[in-house]
């Protein structure tokens, strides 16, 4: 729908233009599920060295 919109106001082709729309959709999701999935990664999860009786280096 947005690629027709855009292209019905800018007088271009639709085709090119709704298949140039859902592209930028994905690739704007993409990015955003990475981002939120790194950020919840770094921030929720405790880390390795701060846990309770884990090993703090390899054993030797």
């Amino acid at each position: 729908m947005i690629g027709l919109l855009v292209s019905y106001h800018n007088d271009t082709a639709a085709g090119a233009t709704v298949a140039l729309a859902a592209v930028a959709m994905f690739a704007a999701a993409l990015a955003l599920r990475m981002l939120l999935a790194a950020r919840s990664r770094s921030v929720g999860s405790p880390r390795r060295e701060l846990v309770a009786g884990a090993p703090s280096g390899p054993a030797g």
